[in-house]
């Protein structure tokens, strides 16, 4: 039976192409086959940790890989809680459905910054329904074709059939608000704490003290974030790549200042990078999004941020081809809790031309400013000379256009007097971004010259 079960499960690696939880399944399998083979007396750790040493030998790298920590926790939770001579099938289906519940719910929540508040009601009808039911019927179908062209098409549509009957109330259970709770990011010694309290829990029915035991959840599920005080603001600039997404938080409000870029069928940073990064800092929505231009490395993320968070309002430039509420204009400000935002650019009748047109936005705290730019070039920089030149010192500055050559004039860094130039840019990218005597100028401005591609996400 073991060899049979062996066999099995390594032909629907195969059929899977070899995707990694599929070998890892195939792996544990031969584990306890060559268990039964050889004759060895092991107890189920035993045989747990030798699995667990075979996928670390076969692919040393899947401890980066959330799936592994989350199968072996899972068998262990089930090896640890459940007992082996339980006969009543309904009731161990449901014990095991709450033990894994419970036991995964820390890891989940680390790893994806979220859990699901149905998906425990919805395992009680997938598991068995795709178990039982479609994958017997797909393995059956690719069975009956391998030995006659035509044979298992009966099969694999009657499994579509299954597949399609349940697949719409998943969808529903899906699109509720109880499907996903977004928990911001914690340390470790939440994650600690909270598999304390799962192992709590999880003890023998009459264990006193168990209503305590999800006290020890807190901490993972409800972290305390430190957010700035009245009349300051803190300015994080993601690290999304080419592009540039920074987000401006004072003490009730937050601004995202561009979204990262996307590219058409691919990679979505709004939606992959930025959503993630949000969620993860507690963002639970955005008071303001500004599009600094319509560039797609700069507004390619906006659709997946806005239909992913609650939005106030958003702001783009005159003419630039983007659904936004309202156009920034040189003058406009406001106040959110102490702190003064206003635009220096574009002024009024200045047409929309793409990187010149870039919304400028002054941030004004009671002990220090900030200055994001976009992708203004030298001549919007000495335009912006001609005007109040005390509006542009800034302590902290954006560096325009990603440190681009055509930008960052060395009248315009004087007139910053920045102590901190922060450059948004990808990691051997094909511009050449930051260039080196950009870099230089900023340096000998008397700026610190921080970047993206080397240092990661960047918060001040």
């Amino acid at each position: 039976a073991s060899i049979a079960a062996l066999l099995g499960a390594a032909a629907y690696a195969a059929v899977a192409g070899l995707a990694l939880p599929t070998v890892r399944t195939v792996l544990m399998i031969a584990v306890v086959a060559l268990v039964r083979v050889l004759r060895r007396r092991a107890s189920t750790a035993h045989i747990l940790a030798l699995a667990l040493l075979a996928v670390l030998l076969w692919d040393p790298l899947s401890v980066l890989v959330a799936g592994f920590w989350l199968s072996f926790a899972g068998v262990a939770w089930l090896v640890w809680c459940l007992p082996s001579d339980d006969r009543a099938i309904m009731r161990g289906f449901l014990s095991a459905q709450t033990v894994a519940t419970v036991g995964l719910l820390p890891l989940t929540v680390s790893l994806f910054g979220q859990a699901s508040l149905v998906g425990p009601f919805a395992n009680l009808v997938a598991i068995p329904w795709w178990t039982f039911v479609v994958v017997p019927l797909c393995l059956v179908g690719t069975a009956l074709e391998a030995i006659y062209p035509g044979a298992g098409v009966w099969a694999w549509q009657l499994a579509g059939w299954c597949f399609e009957f349940t697949w719409p109330g998943f969808v529903w259970l899906g699109q509720t608000t109880a499907a996903l709770w977004w928990v911001p990011e914690s340390d470790g010694l939440a994650l600690i704490a909270a598999l304390l309290g799962a192992f709590w829990l999880l003890l023998p029915r009459g264990t006193p003290g168990k209503s305590l035991a999800a006290l020890l959840w807190l901490p993972l599920l409800w972290p305390d974030r430190e957010l700035p005080a009245q009349g300051e603001a803190e300015v994080q600039v993601l690290d999304v790549g080419q592009g540039l997404a920074v987000l401006v938080r004072t003490h009730r409000h937050a601004l995202l200042f561009d979204t990262g870029p996307a590219v058409r069928d691919g990679f979505d940073a709004g939606e992959r990078v930025v959503l993630p990064a949000l969620r993860a800092l507690g963002v639970r929505r955005l008071d303001a999004i500004v599009l600094s231009h319509a560039d797609a490395d700069h507004a390619g993320g906006y659709v997946a941020v806005r239909t992913g968070l609650p939005v106030a309002f958003t702001a783009a430039p005159p003419d630039a081809a983007l659904d936004v509420s309202t156009r920034c204009r040189a003058g406009q400000q406001w106040e959110w809790d102490g702190v003064r935002f206003r635009f220096l650019h574009p002024g009024a009748g200045f047409p929309y031309l793409r990187n010149q047109s870039s919304c400028v936005l002054r941030v004004e705290t009671q002990h220090a400013s900030a200055l994001l730019p976009g992708d203004i070039d030298e001549i919007i920089e000495r335009r912006l000379l001609r005007g109040k030149v005390s509006d542009l010192h800034a302590d902290l500055v954006i560096v325009p256009h990603h440190g681009s050559a055509d930008g960052s004039d060395a009248n315009f860094i004087a007139a910053t007097g920045a102590r901190l130039a922060l450059v948004s840019s990808g990691h051997g990218n094909r511009f050449g971004h930051p260039r080196a005597e950009v870099v230089q100028r900023w340096q000998a401005g008397g700026a610190e010259v921080l970047d993206t591609a080397q240092t990661g996400a960047l918060m001040t």
